[in-house]
């Protein structure tokens, strides 16, 4: 935001003056608010105070509000080769980019000060084209360095061991992915390709070699389950694998071409959906143990490059078309509207008031969450950017680069709202996961969208055991009716319900299948506390809850939509 004082200034300038800085002090102070990589990933090792830490594996809906008015060009800069990887932002507001010359075999990563100074640039080696940094909790930065993964001191550029080589048949590897415990996950392709688990002292903790073609950069959701495409000798596959063994858990068939997944992501819904397009334009919702949820077409599909979804905070989906036009779905998969463009869409970047950035063509657009132009600016680059070029900085800069390495910076007025609660009007129930049957030694934090869950014999997350575990649901739930209602807790074992702070369901003993039921009056469109607690004893484990109406005229599991975290 620009300032100047003038000679001769009256006191309502003065005042207007001074108000403009305290704005704009506000949208920087903002990045005290720690990085999340949204409700449906597990939260890694990641530095929460960078603004940006990671580029594939979390939700694109940042924290910051971005520019909203009057874009303008604040300064450019001209790295050496192409980047078709995404931007960073580390706390200080520093931008890291990668620069591939094809031609000589080398690349190089750059550290771009916020007023578009060079802050370092490093020499990477001719194996490190096609790998974007992150950065780890200890503020340094992961990536490929030829056949292994190295750590790069963010102040200096200093580059650091961090793995042993590999082996050199892998010609390169995706982003890395960090979990929780600091172990980091990277998939190797080249003659040989290999799935490999980092532990965070750099030794291998697993890998899974084979001749498949992966095709994607992988995810990790908050099961602790990774995701990816890949595909082989004609099959071309969605899988998931478990993070903590590396075995596989289920494949999904889509079809891929050519090279098309290359710089594409899975995108995973506060309730654990997996969203994805395949190269004959069709929108997948797939659920956590691989079954389709639903299947959508993309109207006009006829290019096969894909380009795959994001999630925004109100659970809809944003698809930017191969071809033009952004489109917007429901979580059923109902259309919402559709965003017109003459050229493809980068993929979007949401911001805290859920304005949605991208690229179309030589435009830098902003839209609002219903679908209408806020702005559009032309910038005088060589081509669309790549697909997830655009990061916002906590004084709300847009950054963008195009296809030939140029970093653009776009200023303007930031609208400054009250700071809003990310969980505000979102559907599911805030889950805590013990591995005692008493509420206590929790392991895991997430979101469920609901409860309806038939363990069996197994366990609801790797880090829990099969046996003698139990959870704690919280959150708000609100009917669309009004009068007395009669709640349902299927189970094995034990279980206990509070609505409205009232406890109506108290059976906090071992028991094999069977039903709970209490009941109280609800209002309808009233939002009420919610509560329950569950535990799991010897064998079988399984929590189901339902309702139905006073005369049991109609019974169902309680869905997402029911459910708020706050």
């Amino acid at each position: 935001m620009k300032s100047f004082i003038k000679k001769g200034f009256n006191l309502l300038l003065a005042s207007g003056l001074i108000a403009s800085v305290l704005l704009q002090a506000e949208v920087t102070n903002a990045s005290s608010v720690p990085f999340t990589q949204g409700a449906g990933y597990q939260q890694g090792a990641y530095d929460t105070e960078a603004m940006q830490p990671v580029g594939y594996n979390w939700d694109h809906n940042s924290r910051y509000a971005g520019v909203t008015k009057n874009p303008f060009v604040k300064w450019t800069y001209q790295t050496k080769g192409v980047n078709p990887l995404p931007l960073v932002i580390d706390r200080d507001g520093t931008v890291i980019t990668t620069s591939r010359n094809v031609s000589a075999d080398t690349s190089e990563i750059y550290a771009i000060n916020s007023d578009g100074s060079l802050k370092w640039k490093t020499l990477m080696g001719g194996q490190s084209l096609y790998t974007s940094p992150v950065i780890s909790a200890d503020k340094n930065l992961i990536m490929q360095d030829n056949y292994s993964l190295i750590n790069i001191n963010s102040d200096n550029g200093t580059k650091m061991s961090f793995s042993d080589s590999f082996i050199n048949k892998i010609n390169y590897f995706y982003e890395p992915v960090i979990d929780r415990e600091g172990t980091v996950y990277t998939a190797g392709v080249g003659p040989t390709s290999a799935l490999i688990a980092f532990k965070p002292d750099g030794k291998v903790k697993w890998s899974t070699g084979n001749s498949s073609y992966y095709k994607s950069d992988m995810v990790l959701s908050k099961e602790g389950k990774l995701y990816f495409k890949y595909s082989g000798k004609g099959y071309n596959l969605l899988t998931a694998y478990n993070s903590v063994n590396g075995n596989k858990l289920w494949d999904y068939g889509i079809e891929v071409y050519g090279s098309n997944g290359i710089g594409t992501v899975p995108a995973i819904g506060s309730d654990g959906t997996i969203y994805i397009v395949d190269a004959s334009g069709y929108i997948h919702a797939i659920n956590p143990d691989g079954s389709v949820k639903w299947k959508k077409e993309l109207p006009n599909s006829l290019n096969k490059n894909v380009a795959d979804p994001i999630v925004g905070r109100n659970g809809s989906i944003y698809v930017p078309h191969p071809d033009k036009n952004l489109y917007a779905y429901d979580s059923f998969g109902n259309p919402k509207w559709v965003f017109k463009t003459t050229s493809k869409v980068s993929t979007p970047l949401i911001d805290k008031n859920n304005n949605i950035y991208f690229v179309e063509g030589k435009n830098v657009k902003a839209i609002n969450s219903d679908g209408q132009e806020i702005w559009s600016y032309t910038l005088d680059w060589y081509d669309n950017a790549h697909g997830y070029s655009v990061a916002i900085a906590s004084d709300g800069t847009i950054y963008v680069e195009d296809n030939q390495g140029k970093l653009y910076a776009i200023g303007g007025d930031v609208e400054v709202s009250t700071p809003t609660n990310p969980e505000e009007g979102q559907h599911g129930l805030r889950a805590e996961y013990f591995n005692n049957d008493d509420l206590t030694d929790k392991k895991v934090d997430r979101i469920d969208s609901n409860i309806d869950f038939d363990w069996d014999l197994g366990s609801p997350d790797p880090l829990i055991d099969p046996e003698t575990f139990s959870v704690r649901w919280t959150g708000k739930i609100q009917s669309e009716r009004t009068g007395t209602h009669n709640f349902h807790i299927y189970s094995d074992d034990g279980a206990r319900l509070w609505i409205n702070n009232k406890l109506i369901i108290d059976h906090w003993v071992p028991q094999g299948d069977g039903e709970l039921t209490g009941q109280i009056w609800l209002e309808a469109g009233e939002k009420y506390d919610f509560k329950m607690e569950y535990f799991n004893g010897a064998t079988y484990g399984r929590a189901q809850l339902s309702w139905s109406d006073s005369d049991f005229l109609f019974k169902e599991v309680i869905s997402s939509k029911a459910f708020y975290l706050n």
